[in-house]
This record gives structure tokens, sequence and C-alpha cells, in this order.
């Protein structure tokens, strides 16, 4: 349901409004697609506070232009996808931000000094998203500090948290592949 001007609980159809996802490439676009009967791939215009990180769920007016293509405007982020990013912590002047290594974020997490976890200018940190602000002042708190990000170690654990993965085998995992044959292995 979305809110009208009014005030009043509508279907987001109602509204002119359609669900779907964002999606980004590293060169700065911004796409607005849908799946089902009526799939769409929209690009999106920031034009309007409505910014939105790839992967978040959101509803956008869309808009057909004369040429057939189709310009979506981010009216709702409806939740983050991403609540964890991946960076490089900067500290200038006595304020810390974290960089992004994912290239289609196109923004930046300010980090209090309590919540850099004694991480140095420089290093690949990784921080949960307290806050998302339409209006770019992002705020996040280091949750580990993985080293320098020339370090293949830090790397490989970069990679392994932007994809979700697990840095450590279950312990059934494990049991079963002590049971592999020596010559197996």
């Amino acid at each position: 349901l979305a809110v009208s001007n009014k005030g009043r609980l509508m279907e987001p159809k109602d509204l002119g409004l359609t669900a779907g996802r964002v999606q980004a490439t590293a060169s700065g676009f911004a796409f607005f697609t849908t799946r089902g009967p009526r799939e769409t791939d929209a690009l999106v215009t920031y034009a309007d506070p409505g910014w939105a990180p790839p992967g978040d769920p959101v509803l956008a007016r869309v808009e057909q232009k004369r040429d057939g293509r189709f310009t979506a405007y981010i009216q709702e982020v409806l939740a983050h996808a991403n609540g964890r990013v991946v960076g490089i912590l900067r500290i200038r002047d006595g304020i810390a931000g974290i960089t992004p290594s994912d290239r289609r974020i196109h923004a930046s997490f300010r980090v209090q000094k309590r919540d850099d976890k004694g991480a140095l200018d420089g290093e690949m940190v990784v921080a949960q998203v307290t806050n998302w602000s339409e209006w770019g002042d992002h705020e996040a708190r280091v949750e580990r500090v993985l080293g320098n990000p020339g370090d293949h170690a830090a790397r490989l654990r970069a990679i392994i948290y932007e994809h979700g993965l697990e840095e450590d085998f279950s312990e059934a995992a494990l049991a079963q592949a002590r049971k592999v044959p020596p010559s197996v292995r």
C-alpha cells in the first residue's frame, strides 16, 4: 500500500506507481526493473530526492518518452536490500568515510569515531549501514577491519562479504569433508 497526497492508503497502481527494483551499473546509470506480465526496464533519473541503492525494492512513476523509451522517477524506497557495505575507509580532517568497493554504489558513508573499530586511513572494512538518507548523508558503523586493500587475504575476505558468502564452513560441511577418502583429496 502507498499513501496518497491526502493521507489515504491506496494501491500503488491507483496512484500511478509501479513496484520494482533498482539495478545499477559501474558507469553511473541506474535502471528500474519489474518482472511479471508487464515487464519493464526504465532509466532512473535522480533529479528527484528518491535515491535508492542497487537492489532496493521501490515504488516509481514510469513514463514513456516520445522515442518509446521509459524513464522512472523513484517515489519511495520500500526497503534496503543491502544493509552492509565493503569499502575503503578514508579519514580527512578527522572525518571518516567509507568509499564502497562495489562501483555500482555511487555514495559514501560517514563513520563516527566511536564506530570505526580502530580502522586506519586506507584500510578495507566491512560496515553495517546505520542510516540510508535520501539526501546522501549516509552513515555506517565498521563491523570488521579487513586490512590493506593490496593484501590478497583482505581482498579475498572483501569478496566473501560483498557476495554474502560464509567465511567459515559449517560443522556439518567439515564433517562431510573429513569422510572424503584421502585419494580424492
